[in-house]
Order: C-alpha cells, then structure tokens, then sequence
C-alpha cells in the first residue's frame, strides 16, 4: 500500500464514523429532550396564588404593591417601610418576576385584595431584556398546563438550557422543601416572612469590582429598547393601573458606581420610562423618582452592596443599602400614599 492511500483511508473512515455518530447524537439529544419535556410539570411549583391571597388577614390594610425582580426584592424592605408610611406594603418582588408575571399579579391581585392606593414598580435597565420565568407563569390558572414551545436549534439541549436551568433549579427548592419542612423562612411563598425580610447578605469584596478593568468599554451595556421580551405587559400594567384609579410610583434602584457607569444609555433608559407615564395623561397620580443617582445614594460605598461592579450589569443593594434606601424610599411614599388617600 502507497503511502498516499493511507491518509485516503483514514478520511473515509472518519467521514463513515461521522455519518453514523452525527444522526446518532442527534437523536439522542431530540430523546433526552423529549423525556424531559415529559417530566418537565412536575418539577414545577405549583402553589397556589390564590391561597396566598385569600389567606392574609386583614387585607384592607394593605394600600401599597410592591413589584420588581430580585434587585427590588433584595433593596426595599416592608420592615422599614411600614412604620413610616403608617400602612403595610405588599411585597411580591422577587428574582424571575418580569412585566408579564407582575401583570398577572395585579389582576389576580386586585381581584382578591381589592385595588392599592399605590403601586410601586422597581425598574431595572435591563427591564425589557426580562423574561418572566416558566416555573413562576405556571402559578396562574391561566398558564398552569400550558406547555411552552421548544426553541429550535441543532441540539434541543442547548437552544433550551435556560429553560432545563430553571427546571432544575425548581426541582432542587422542592426536594429542599421536602427535606426541610420546617426552614425558617420563605419570603416568597409566604405574606408574613416577605414582612419580616431583613435584607439579603453583607459586602462581599470578592463580588464587587471596584477597578476598572482594561476592557471596560468592550464591557458596557447599551439600553434594549421596549418592547423587548415583555415591554407590552409592562406598558399594559401602567394603562390598567390608570384605569383603576391607582398612583403610580416607578422608582430605580441604586447600583454601585462600577454597574451605573456600565451603562451606555442610562438617560435613554430614564426617558423611556418618563415618556411612558406622560402617554399616561395621569398627571399628579404618576411618579418617577430616579435613586440610581450618586447625588441621592452613597454609590461609591462597596458596603452598600452585595456584587456588581465595573463591567458588570447587575447589582444588588447588601443588607446595610438596603436599610438606607428603604429609608428613603419610605419618606417619599409617604407623601404620595397622604396624597393618594385625600383623594
């Protein structure tokens, strides 16, 4: 045999293994896909929003709604808020809760609690990259047997991880919940513990970038503009809460210095949110107050925070922020709840 007959051989060779490997692989991936969309349901919470409502006492107590996504639900606290505001704020912010699933709230919300006086609305620079998550829709009636479409793609695994991530992480609560039914706390799932939250951690230096990096400017954000992924539901929630009387207050929420200079288009970002109120017509019922200012908040101060950064888009206030700023936000809201309520 030639050497030149060699290399021929070994190509055909890798071409024959290919052409049975690749269907091979494929198919198995379309298989693992297929038994996870299978068992995908019960890893699910299903808990039931309407027995969380129904079961708060006194619930004409409450004039104040509270929506956002983990950044809202780490920085504003009903512990410091109520004393101040005379009154209770419910809180429903927490990580996964985009623009649809605070639209849904407030439906089922109003229907069960009676319409607020106020609704406060955390406002995140990525809010119209937000994607509310499947596993938290499901806790509607509405959505609870809808199945979600696959995003399509040569691995089915791949394209959706995200979703796989969130069924994981889901299935992971539950069987912590299983073999701790007596943890201490579930802010999420229930009214009183959400009342009592403190705050989340303490400064974490090995979180918080505070040099800037050599590719900071490769590293800055631009702003998505709406709709994005659920801008309609968010702009859908401004018009119902109009329509039913309530005073909107939409605030921003302080990031370290690192995160807001990240951010290419932070007046965009603002502009969007005021035009929003002013296509309203709601004038002296809609407010935007921006604490994301180093003018308002000690943004320099890494104490006040648990990550974020430069370079880094997402922050979250540590337990030492968020007393300070649900201090401030606490005297703000008052004036508007006094407002709202000689009305």
């Amino acid at each position: 045999m030639s050497n030149s007959e060699a290399p021929r051989r070994s190509w055909k060779t890798f071409l024959l293994r290919a052409l049975v490997f690749l269907p091979l692989l494929v198919l198995g991936d379309r298989g693992l896909f297929i038994a996870f969309r299978a068992v995908e349901p019960a890893g699910f919470d299903r808990a039931s929003l309407e027995d969380k409502l129904k079961a708060v006492p006194d619930k004409s107590a409450y004039e104040v709604l509270l929506l956002g996504t983990s950044r809202t639900f780490n920085s504003i606290l009903p512990k410091v808020v109520n004393p101040v505001i005379g009154s209770k704020v419910f809180k429903e912010a927490y990580v996964g809760k985009g623009p649809k699933y605070n639209l849904h709230f407030y439906r089922m919300y109003r229907e069960i609690m009676g319409v607020p006086k106020v609704v406060v609305y955390g406002i995140d620079y990525f809010l119209f990259n937000i994607e509310s998550q499947d596993r938290l829709m499901r806790r509607f009636p509405e959505f609870r047997d809808a199945s979600a479409p696959a995003l399509p793609g040569v691995s089915l695994l791949l394209a959706n991880k995200n979703r796989i991530d969130q069924f994981l992480n889901a299935a992971l609560d539950r069987l912590q919940d299983g073999l701790e039914p007596d943890r201490a706390s579930n802010p999420d799932k229930n009214v009183a513990d959400m009342e009592s939250y403190v705050g989340g951690r303490a400064y974490d230096p090995s979180h918080v970038v505070t040099e800037i990096p050599p590719d900071f400017k490769k590293k800055r954000v631009p702003f998505s503009a709406p709709p994005g992924k659920e801008g309609d539901d968010y702009f859908e929630l401004l018009r119902e809460l109009k329509e039913d009387g309530v005073t909107i207050l939409l605030v921003t929420i302080p990031d370290h210095i690192g995160t807001f200079r990240t951010y290419l288009n932070y007046r965009r970002f603002l502009r969007v949110h005021q035009r929003a109120l002013k296509r309203l017509s709601y004038r002296g019922r809609s407010f935007l107050i921006d604490y994301d200012s180093p003018d308002r908040f000690p943004m320099d101060d890494r104490d006040s925070f648990i990550n974020g950064g430069y370079g880094v888009a997402n922050s979250h206030l540590s337990i030492k922020g968020a007393n300070v700023f649900s201090e401030m936000v606490a005297r703000d809201l008052k004036k508007i709840l006094d407002e709202a309520r000689s009305r």
